[in-house]
């Protein structure tokens, strides 16, 4: 598992083999759950780079 600082760098470079193509997010309470499923159905599928 990539974190920290070498994560950072992946994303803001992003690098076109990165070695941890998951980001996994806390929700705060159980409300913002249907914000969260907006959200991910709207970066699901996005690229950083091609």
């Amino acid at each position: 598992v990539t974190l920290g600082v070498p994560r950072i760098k992946e994303i803001i470079n992003a690098a076109k083999n990165i070695s941890t193509p998951i980001i996994t997010a806390i929700l705060s309470s159980h409300e913002d759950i249907n914000v969260a499923r907006i959200v991910k159905n709207r970066i699901e599928s996005t690229m950083l780079g091609q």
